[in-house]
């Protein structure tokens, strides 16, 4: 009893620490979507500007 009590424990431990590093990488990911956007929205706008200079 006392033994899977123990078991059962560390599991949830490990559960925790792997949704702590599961949350830090997403964060990380959507950090980088929110950069990449903004990089794209620029050349977005300025491939929209260069065909308003040849209309």
């Amino acid at each position: 009893e006392e033994e899977l009590s123990k078991e059962k424990n560390q599991f949830t431990e490990q559960l925790a620490q792997s949704d702590v590093k599961a949350d830090a990488a997403l964060a990380q990911v959507q950090a980088e979507l929110a950069g990449n956007e903004g990089k794209m929205e620029e050349s977005l706008k300025s491939m929209v500007w260069s065909f308003d200079c040849f209309l």
